[in-house]
């Protein structure tokens, strides 16, 4: 067995997750991931699949894939990839096609625009000869037009404001008085020790939890009460089945959410933000309940 494999495997164990467990969250075929902890690379199909299989399987048992990828460098094979030289048609080849196109394209353009700013300049002096002698023609009925248009306008009403009625200015002043109660729910960071965020729900009586992954995706999920050890949550969310519990009688909740770069968490309707953006996630959420 490599160095790297029993890294893995001891990593995992120390989750207490199978290799079934690893799958689920992966994707990976079993035999693959055998191969993996027993360092046989040879088993797996290509360099590019090797270290894609290992980054997966690292960050699925908590391991940062970058360092792995770093401590482990000498026993992970490097992928392969020949440069690839343009195509390019012979260069004569391309100087007798454009050149004649440039020349065709500047000798149409050169006879044609003086003829359309000659068209151009034409249509605009019979316009204005043409409005001279209308105005020339009838003025007094231009001056009226214009007078009645003015007296119209003078005579139309302003629609005055309606006053709002007292119910609706009582709804108003609830839907501020609710957002604000709202707004009052807290969850603060208080530190990250070995890995594991920790952080304080405040100014709230109630701790439920609802999390959804993206459509067609998966994600691993356990929550446990630490007081009592009692687990809360245990299984694969999906778009079709979220995850949902209420956590309101515990006072502290560890979280283990896999493949989190696809899953959406939220705590009592408000969106929680994971600590980092690895795919394994390791927190604890504090309950400070508010007294009612």
């Amino acid at each position: 067995m490599s160095e790297l494999g029993q890294a893995l495997k001891e990593a995992r164990k120390e989750k207490g997750m199978s290799l079934d467990d690893v799958l689920e969250i992966t994707k990976i075929q079993k035999r693959y991931l055998t191969a993996i902890e027993e360092g046989q690379f040879d088993q797996l199909p290509g360099e590019f699949y090797t270290r894609a299989f290992i980054k997966n399987y690292a960050e699925a048992v908590g391991l940062d894939s970058g360092t792995i990828f770093e401590e482990y460098a000498n026993e992970i094979p490097k992928t392969k990839q020949a440069p690839v030289e343009p195509q390019l048609p012979p260069r004569s080849n391309r100087t007798k096609k454009s050149a004649p196109r440039v020349r065709q394209g500047k000798s149409g353009l050169r006879t044609i625009l003086p003829t359309a700013i000659i068209v151009i300049f034409i249509v605009v002096v019979l316009i204005i000869v043409w409005m001279f002698l209308q105005q020339a023609a009838n003025p007094s009925s231009l001056k009226k037009d214009e007078n009645n248009s003015t007296i119209s306008y003078e005579q139309k009403d302003t629609p005055k404001p309606k006053k709002q009625s007292s119910t609706k200015k009582t709804t108003e002043k609830e839907a501020k008085d609710n957002t604000k109660t709202e707004d009052q729910q807290s969850i603060k960071l208080d530190n990250t020790q070995g890995g594991i965020s920790n952080y304080t729900l405040s100014n709230t009586s109630e701790f439920v939890v609802n999390i959804k992954v993206k459509d067609g995706q998966q994600s691993w999920v356990t929550a446990e009460d630490l007081s009592s050890s009692k687990r809360l949550a245990y299984g694969m969310a999906t778009s079709e089945k979220p995850i949902h519990f209420d956590a309101t009688d515990s006072k502290k909740v560890h979280f283990n959410i896999g493949s989190s770069t696809v899953a959406e968490m939220k705590i009592n309707g408000k969106l929680f933000k994971f600590p980092n953006k690895n795919s394994v996630q390791k927190f604890n959420i504090t309950f400070d309940k508010q007294e009612q």
